[in-house]
């Protein structure tokens, strides 16, 4: 535990609020890790959609002319938040071995904010009707369950499949051993395939 959450212990419900946010941080494993990747992800998406809506803000301010956007907040703030998005993207990719989840999730996340910003900011309309409501939501139902069924099922994979070295890892998010000089396939294996 960290010095500062030491000395605070001793306030009472500040201190044991502290306390147990630096022990959930300290031990980032199993599943807490792999929410974690997944609010990464979606920090991720939500930058995208945000730059994406942005972007077609400045575009628009450049048939104005070339030096227009210069004079207009959206520039600099597009300017931050699409490295942000993409510095999250890569802390993303790198925190565990499941990127198929993550990478469903930006990709389902980045568009819906760039429609609700659509309809929010420039006033697009959507079509609407109960048969293109429900299609849409049964839509969204079934991405969401898709993310789950990765989510899921590569963590599974993840835990049964044997390393390189012959070891199952003891939890899915143990990175496997990495034997160098064994190669992935062996000259038989490969022949074999040609």
């Amino acid at each position: 535990m960290l010095p500062e959450a030491e000395a605070a212990a001793e306030g009472g419900e500040a201190g044991e609020l502290l306390r147990r946010v630096t022990r959930d941080r300290d031990s980032l494993g199993g599943a807490r890790r792999g929410e974690h990747v997944l609010s990464l992800a979606l920090a991720t998406g939500v930058c995208y959609g945000v730059t994406a809506a942005l972007l077609k803000i400045i575009s628009g301010q450049l048939r104005t002319g070339v030096t227009e956007p210069l004079h207009h907040w959206v520039l600099y703030v597009t300017c931050l938040i699409g490295p942000t998005g993409f510095l999250l993207s890569q802390n993303t990719f790198q925190q565990g071995r499941l990127v198929s989840p993550a990478l469903a999730v930006i990709t389902t996340v980045d568009p819906l904010i760039g429609v609700a910003i659509g309809v929010s900011w420039f006033g697009e309309e959507m079509v609407g009707g109960p048969l293109v409501t429900a299609g849409e939501l049964l839509s969204g139902l079934l991405i969401v369950a898709g993310i789950g069924v990765l989510a899921r099922h590569g963590a599974r994979l993840l835990h049964h499949a044997g390393t390189p070295a012959g070891r199952v890892p003891s939890s899915p998010t143990e990175p496997a051993p990495i034997v160098l000089g064994e190669p992935a396939l062996s000259e038989g294996q490969l022949r074999s395939r040609l």
